[in-house]
């Protein structure tokens, strides 16, 4: 059957966490990030009623507020806390290392710079028989061998490896 590649570190799963986590988060904090309650202007002052019921139902309206107080307070904290665990989670893609070794077909074979043909030939076939799937090798190890052979052997992919780095020509570039 067909074989998956598993991404053991969790490296895909972290990137996908914290985009998502961002476009939960800011939205979320645009939209109901409690407003801050500014002092009435004097404009402001001067439009309210001054008679005794809506003086006295603004005074109502006020002392209810250590309830509201509290609810900002604890959704200003689970804000708080979700930006926290957001730069954890950005802390933590800045420390995952990009796989970016060069490929060298000379040092997946084991052989000289230098070497001939019938070198390259040799090695091809030594570690080709070692590392064969099929007897029970790596599979990744035998795919860089023969990746590696046919860089060396075939004029086009030679020279790829020489101008690119890579024998399948310019590749696309990660951050």
């Amino acid at each position: 059957g067909d074989r998956f590649e598993f991404d053991e570190s969790g490296d895909t799963f972290l990137c996908f966490l914290t985009a998502f986590y961002t476009l939960v988060l800011i939205p979320l904090t645009y939209f109901c990030w409690p407003s801050l309650e500014f002092k009435d202007s004097y404009e402001q002052t001067k439009r309210k009623c001054m008679c005794q019921p809506c003086q006295l139902k603004r005074h109502h309206l006020k002392s209810s507020t250590p309830l509201k107080r509290l609810k900002k307070i604890i959704i200003k904290g689970a804000f708080a806390a979700g930006w926290g665990i957001f730069f954890l989670l950005v802390y933590k893609l800045t420390l995952i290392e990009p796989d970016s070794s060069g490929f060298d077909p000379f040092s997946v074979l084991g052989i000289n710079k230098d070497a001939s043909a019938k070198d390259i030939r040799s090695a091809y076939k030594k570690l080709s028989l070692l590392n064969h799937p099929d007897k029970g090798g790596d599979p990744k190890l035998f795919i860089q061998i023969s990746k590696a052979y046919n860089a060396l052997t075939n004029d086009e992919s030679r020279k790829n490896w020489e101008e690119y780095g890579n024998p399948d020509g310019p590749g696309g570039k990660f951050l």
